[in-house]
């Protein structure tokens, strides 16, 4: 039973930690190419995520 719940633990680290540097990429993407509108839906896109 201990070992389901850590694998799924586990699995839910990788996804966020996954998700994390996803939404720092697109956010620094769009530092490079200046696109303002990228940027909130990346700050948009993370808030969703967290409330879910």
């Amino acid at each position: 039973m201990s070992k389901k719940i850590s694998k799924k633990a586990s699995a839910i680290r990788t996804i966020s930690l996954a998700v994390g540097s996803l939404s720092l990429l697109v956010i620094a993407v769009s530092q490079v190419t200046g696109d303002e509108a990228c940027t909130s839906n990346a700050y948009s896109i993370e808030n969703q995520i967290r409330l879910s």
